[in-house]
């Protein structure tokens, strides 16, 4: 799977000496514009973003300080900033919009956004804190993106608005090695399967942190889960991606960790245990140095089963995963040995570091 970034590009829009708005506060204002710092954009949906995308923008103007807001004014309900071509992005004109200008007797300005547009069942344009309808996953497509909270103070009215999104599904892997053992020995994994996965739910921002990131609603006592999942969940999940396509092995000698499902874009969810709990069944063989061959078939394993660290190296450790949380990228290893399997997983924030530049939206 591609490790998602915006790569470095700039777009710019010439401004007509005739410009239109609802209100222009002066006779030659300044135009509004909005980006994304691919710098600080480590978690954005796609290498790029294709024509015709579409993200909605929310926001307001104020008086008074930052702290103690006056006189708050909505300004941008929904507005849609659109791809117009490879090089440009567009809100004037899509959909019947005009182009909006900063008003210099206002203190500020505050920002939200959603991607991709539309998906919202609720977007209070003050507050930021969204409710999504339902949306569905399909293991391969992020479908939701909210922006970190932007605020833009009087002195930096005329700059481009940069926003940065966030990720509200969590990446998966699940990777398979051989335990020192079976150093000797080749072993080969079959099949490899998920099932009780949930890809069917609403999500909630219930605030903004004080790194200005959007924070999930807390749903089944976890808090930043943000996701309710549908009444009637999807419980049988018997397709690609879902689904390892063929076999994968491990050669006689070979140490390195093997992939058996990558890429794994999912609904963050909390896992259950028992009836309807999410589940992963393996089956592999193992061939030792004799060329003899033995087969193995579990049955299906509970995913909350996995430690958050080796299991072999730290036998006391009791932490397991228990939930997918938003903006998250969980790496689970399955240890075969002959004796059995383990399982570890590890847990890193669902980002990029290779990116520079910058991408405007408009200019």
């Amino acid at each position: 799977m591609k490790r998602y970034i915006i790569f470095a590009a700039v777009a710019i829009v010439a401004m007509s000496c005739s410009r239109t708005y609802d209100v222009n506060p002066v006779g030659d204002g300044k135009p509004m514009g909005f980006g994304t710092w691919a710098e600080n954009l480590t978690k954005a949906a796609m290498t790029d973003f294709a024509v015709d995308d579409i993200f909605d923008v929310f926001g307001y103007k104020w008086k008074g300080t930052e702290d103690s807001q006056t006189d708050a004014t909505t300004t941008f309900d929904g507005i849609d900033v659109k791809k117009t071509s490879d090089t440009k992005w567009e809100y004037a004109g899509i959909n019947g919009q005009t182009m909006r200008y900063w008003d210099p007797a206002f203190a500020g300005y505050t920002f939200f956004a959603a991607y991709p547009n539309d998906i919202l069942a609720t977007a209070p344009a003050q507050t930021g804190l969204f409710v999504t309808n339902e949306l569905t996953y399909d293991g391969e497509t992020e479908q939701l993106l909210v922006a970190k909270k932007e605020t833009v103070l009087n002195a930096a009215f005329g700059n481009t608005v940069n926003l940065t999104f966030m990720h509200s599904g969590a990446l998966v892997d699940f990777q398979f090695k051989k335990h020192a053992d079976l150093e000797k020995s080749a072993v080969s994994v079959t099949a490899f399967s998920l099932a009780g996965i949930r890809t069917k739910g609403t999500y909630e921002v219930a605030e903004y942190n004080a790194s200005n990131e959007p924070v999930g609603a807390s749903v089944s006592g976890i808090d930043g889960l943000g996701w309710t999942p549908d009444a009637t969940p999807t419980v049988n999940t018997a397709a690609a991606p879902y689904v390892m396509a063929s076999a994968a092995t491990s050669a006689a000698d070979a140490t390195a960790n093997v992939d058996l499902l990558t890429g794994l874009v999912v609904m963050p969810q909390k896992f259950e245990t028992g009836t309807g709990a999410q589940t992963f069944t393996i089956e592999y063989t193992i061939t030792d140095e004799g060329n003899q061959v033995s087969t193995f078939t579990p049955a299906p394993v509970e995913l909350r089963m996995f430690d958050t660290e080796d299991a072999y190296t730290d036998p006391a450790n009791n932490a397991t995963v228990a939930k997918w949380l938003p903006g998250y990228h969980y790496t689970y290893i399955i240890t075969i040995n002959a004796k059995g399997i383990e399982f570890s997983a590890s847990i890193q924030n669902w980002a990029t570091t290779d990116a520079t530049g910058h991408y405007y939206l408009l200019n």
